[in-house]
């Protein structure tokens, strides 16, 4: 009977924590969780892990992502961190427009096509940049 009892409280204390971490877990990861991420990538002198936040299979640049210095360096430089990223519309998965702010860098803004992988956990499969959040450069990670 005291066995039981542990064990039902482990599961009930599990839950709760899963509950408290976003699900992330579980491999739920929302949208403004991944663009999290990416941002902690971006703000990081080693940029090797920022290819995680690409979706494997259906973002073709993905193995060239996994390179530091493919696209990733020259469009946001090491030496202007911080960088902010801040959602301004994600009622569009295909379409969540982002604005990237940083330390002496002027604002861009970010298109990004998000799918899922799994169970909820959202990727970037493309993305789509712009000075003006106006005329877009398509494919800038594909």
């Amino acid at each position: 009977m005291r066995t039981r009892h542990i064990v039902l409280l482990a599961a009930v204390i599990a839950g709760m924590a899963t509950l408290l971490t976003g699900c992330e877990l579980l491999g739920f990861v929302s949208i403004d969780q991944r663009i999290g991420h990416f941002q902690d990538a971006l703000n990081n002198t080693d940029r090797s892990s920022a290819y995680q936040n690409f979706h494997p299979d259906k973002c073709s640049d993905y193995n060239n992502l996994k390179n530091p210095i493919f696209v990733i360096n020259p469009t946001w430089p090491t030496g202007n961190v911080p960088y902010s990223l801040s959602v301004t519309s994600e009622s569009d998965s295909s379409a969540v427009l982002v604005t990237v702010t940083g330390n002496g860098y002027a604002t861009l803004y970010l298109r990004l096509n998000m799918q899922t992988t799994g169970l909820g956990d959202n990727r970037i499969v493309s993305m789509d940049t712009s000075t003006d959040g106006v005329a877009w450069t398509v494919g800038v990670i594909k």
